[in-house]
């Protein structure tokens, strides 16, 4: 089957590590791959090697001699189908869907509108839900979010992201209180909030550390936060990592401040290396773990509550969240139910 990928971003985050192992996916299983991607890294250069044909975008944003272009490649090469990933990818396959084009569309985060640039974006999205053939939501509490605000396309279905699970685990010090993020260093992925929430942890229990791996344009607001409170021997901003198994293996908590998630890959890969995770009560963190293990965003108690449960549960928190790694979140078993789903359309 010839499939094209579309994405606006290739920079560090789960949208675009999603599309470049579901291509690598595709082309191990004899399929030729189109992709449209921007060349930034760390997967825009992975992305043109694994595909049969790639085709230089720009990020997050939309040209309309790109979609012409578009167009007309798709049109002389008799292509299908084309999967696009997250919203700005989104636009060119709405509009692609009007000309007669098949259009599976995954979404990767859908959030309520924060200020008025999202809400005209929101109008934007609402209007043209059902211009595809099938949209693709990542996790329940994603598409309960899509239906609030007015996203939910006339035909869906769920397929969680996947990943691969480590035939081992480092296993920690049970007495270490090293807690760990691996993120896009933006607003959105809240860890200005992670670390007034950490600080005050860290009071309770003073040999605590945080470790907080990526990079972004947050970054010097993090560490403006983290040297007004003194905190430089316990917040530690690490950059970004190539291997994030090994970050992994370096904490004793998994956790993340985030407003809002599709179904966070740093998560799951958490999960597959045994680390019991802390997480806020937000769309996407809501299809993992239960209510009562969820702190709210902002809330320091609410935080240090959330961490002492999980203490307490901690043998009966791992076993469990990777059981439902090996269950519902392998990589071979969802990327081969999602090609299933594309010989159907």
């Amino acid at each position: 089957m010839k499939i094209g990928l579309l994405t606006s971003r290739s920079d560090i985050g789960g949208g675009p590590k999603h599309t470049y192992e579901l291509a690598q996916f595709l082309k191990e299983n004899g399929h030729e791959i189109i992709v449209w991607s921007p060349l930034d890294e760390p997967y825009g250069k992975k992305l043109k090697k694994a595909a049969h044909q790639f085709f230089p975008i720009s990020q997050r944003s939309f040209n309309i001699f790109t979609f012409f272009k578009m167009l007309i490649f798709i049109k002389n090469e008799n292509l299908k189908l084309v999967h696009s990933h997250g919203r700005g990818a989104g636009i060119y396959t709405k509009l692609l869907f009007l000309f007669g084009v098949k259009v599976v569309h995954t979404f990767h985060g859908v959030h309520h509108p924060k200020n008025k640039k999202e809400r005209i974006k929101n109008i934007f999205d609402s209007i043209f839900r059902h211009n595809i053939s099938l949209g693709i939501f990542v996790s329940e509490s994603e598409k309960e979010t899509a239906k609030e605000v007015s996203l939910l396309p006339q035909k869906f279905q769920i397929i969680p992201n996947g990943v691969t699970i480590p035939q081992t685990s480092v296993q920690r010090n049970s007495n270490g209180i090293t807690l760990g993020t691996l993120s896009r260093l933006d607003i959105h992925k809240g860890n200005h909030l992670l670390i007034k929430n950490f600080l005050e942890l860290s009071k309770k229990y003073p040999s605590a550390q945080l470790k907080i791996a990526g990079s972004g344009e947050e970054k010097e607001n993090l560490e403006k936060i983290i040297k007004e409170n003194n905190a430089q021997d316990k917040v530690h901003l690490v950059g970004e990592v190539e291997e994030p198994y090994e970050f992994l293996e370096s904490l004793d908590y998994y956790v993340s401040n985030s407003l809002g998630e599709g179904l966070p890959y740093a998560v799951l890969e958490a999960f597959s290396m045994k680390r019991p995770c802390l997480l806020s009560h937000v769309p996407g963190h809501r299809s993992l773990l239960p209510n009562d293990e969820l702190f709210q965003v902002s809330n320091a108690e609410s935080f240090i509550n959330s961490f002492e449960k999980i203490n307490e549960i901690k043998e009966y928190h791992i076993n469990r969240n990777f059981e439902a790694i090996v269950q519902n979140y392998s990589k071979e078993k969802n990327f081969s139910k999602l090609i299933e789903r594309y010989s159907k359309i």
